[in-house]
């Protein structure tokens, strides 16, 4: 079964054959058809159960997220892409700015903020476009959106279905717009799409698969941007490339061990980068590491498994590797 999105005007399909397969739903949930999930609390015992192999790194490791000095000044006409920890970016792109997955301290009690966040809130500019991948806590934080909501009224936030019941206490009903998969926000000043992935989504006890989790895709005059949001390996990537030229794919690689439990969930640093020579983007931007510990990897272990696999690999100065307050832009050859 699928769903139509609710009517929106600035709502298109990215293709018009797309408009025929629209959002899949399984008993009133949203579903991934290639990798039907379902929560198994056996499979999760098991997992919290099995002795961890990098317990000893993780207590004895002070390994964090390097921050380049000086910091970018964000007072530029200039296009931006700048990494500011876990999944957010402050993106500008034709003079339009855009944040995805704001979360600017910690993800809940359990979750305490492992990285610094090289910025001070007030210090950030004004915000277009907020761009929220799913409702997962690590991902869509109140506080930092109210953060950015009362320096900008305006904002506009763009995300999957269903979130409006989540949002809808923070933002008017006109500032969110909800999309189903392949579906196109707006045609200008940039294009946005959202894009299909293997994950989840829920926020309290029964609202397992309520909202749409997914990724994006945003094109501008010169740069195509692909934002990946949580999502395990999947196909989607490939059809992805091959529906659209992708300069910069912004891709997560931690909290993926182990692997047999958390593939539905997250894809491993290996597995990213075949998704990038699958989608055959020009350049992989890591992301979804050393802010949160939310696995049995030490914090260090995803980038470093990703050194190892780009050490050898035939585009390996296509592999970037931003510090915090990089801008992107300016990492490539």
């Amino acid at each position: 079964m699928a769903q139509s999105p609710n009517e929106n005007p600035l709502l298109s399909y990215w293709r018009a054959e797309d408009s025929i397969t629209k959002t899949p739903l399984s008993n009133g949930k949203y579903v991934n058809e290639e990798f039907p999930f379902q929560p198994d609390y056996k499979a999760f015992r098991k997992w919290k159960n099995e002795v961890n192999p990098y317990l000893a790194e993780k207590k004895t490791s002070t390994w964090k997220v390097p921050v380049q000095t000086p910091v970018f000044d964000f007072n530029t006409t200039e296009d931006y892409c700048v990494w500011l920890g876990h999944c957010t970016f402050l993106i500008q792109l034709d003079g339009i700015r855009l944040i995805t997955d704001p979360v600017f301290n910690a993800a809940t009690i359990f979750y305490p903020r492992k990285s610094v966040l090289p910025y001070n809130i007030k210090e950030l500019p004004s915000i277009d476009f907020i761009l929220l991948s799913h409702d997962h806590r690590d991902h869509c934080d109140f506080s930092s959106l109210r953060s950015i909501k009362s320096k900008n009224p305006d904002v506009m936030v763009l995300t999957g279905l269903k979130m409006e019941s989540l949002l809808k206490g923070t933002f008017k009903k006109d500032k969110i717009v909800c999309a189903g998969w392949n579906q196109q926000y707006m045609d200008s000043p940039l294009s946005i799409i959202y894009t299909s992935a293997r994950h989840w989504s829920k926020r309290g006890f029964w609202d397992f698969n309520d909202r749409l989790w997914g990724g994006f895709v945003i094109n501008s005059k010169n740069k195509s941007i692909y934002f990946s949001g949580d999502t395990g390996y999947g196909s989607h990537f490939k059809k992805i490339g091959e529906r659209v030229s992708i300069d910069y794919a912004l891709m997560g690689i931690g909290a993926y061990q182990p692997e047999w439990f958390m593939e539905s969930n997250h894809i491993s640093p290996t597995n990213a980068i075949q998704a990038f020579d699958e989608m055959n983007a020009k350049y992989m931007v890591p992301m979804h590491y050393g802010c949160f510990d939310l696995s049995n990897e030490s914090m260090e272990d995803p980038i470093r498994v990703y050194r190892n696999v780009k050490a050898n690999h035939p585009k390996k100065d296509r592999l970037l590797i931003p510090q915090l307050a990089e801008n992107i832009f300016l990492m490539h050859p």
